[in-house]
């Protein structure tokens, strides 16, 4: 999981609610307008193209336990990871992180997997002559997969 910093609104879509004060989100005005995919690549971009947390059921979600990546600067911290892929829960508070594990299936065998592969590919990039600093640089515009353990395992969290 990582903090996305929501203080820079897409001005597209402000300006579309400024107009048309849209009573519904099923407004037909919105969902057929240009002004949707501008959204929807501002929030892409926003998050840097990576999804901040798997599928949420809605049918598990506990706002007392949730951890809200926009509104938790240190969200990172909530969680750790072991050079295998798995994903646990840091002592920060280790029940709402467990609790986010559980919801979003953050310890599923596949995305453990997927995040050992990741770090491997990129150890190896590093023996030969990957910039970790620049690569794991959270400025970039597009960062890489599992970019938070990355910096984490890599000593840069």
């Amino acid at each position: 999981m990582r903090y996305i910093d929501k203080s820079r609104c897409c001005p597209e879509f402000e300006d579309l609610i400024l107009r048309n004060r849209p009573t519904s989100w099923n407004n037909r005005r919105f969902a057929q307008s240009e002004v949707k995919l501008v959204l929807h690549r501002h929030i892409l971009a926003e998050q840097q193209y990576l999804c901040v947390y798997c599928q949420q059921s809605k049918s598990r979600f506990n706002e007392a336990f949730h951890l809200h990546p926009f509104e938790k600067p240190d969200i990172e911290d909530f969680f750790e990871y072991n050079l295998k892929g798995e994903i646990k829960a840091s002592a920060k508070d280790p029940e709402k992180a467990e609790y986010m594990i559980g919801l979003h299936q953050l310890d599923h065998q596949k995305l453990t997997d997927m995040r050992q592969r990741q770090r491997l590919l990129i150890a190896q990039k590093i023996r030969q002559g990957l910039d970790i600093d620049t690569y794991l640089d959270p400025t970039q515009p597009e960062l890489p997969k599992f970019f938070s353990m990355l910096r984490k395992l890599f000593g840069l969290a």
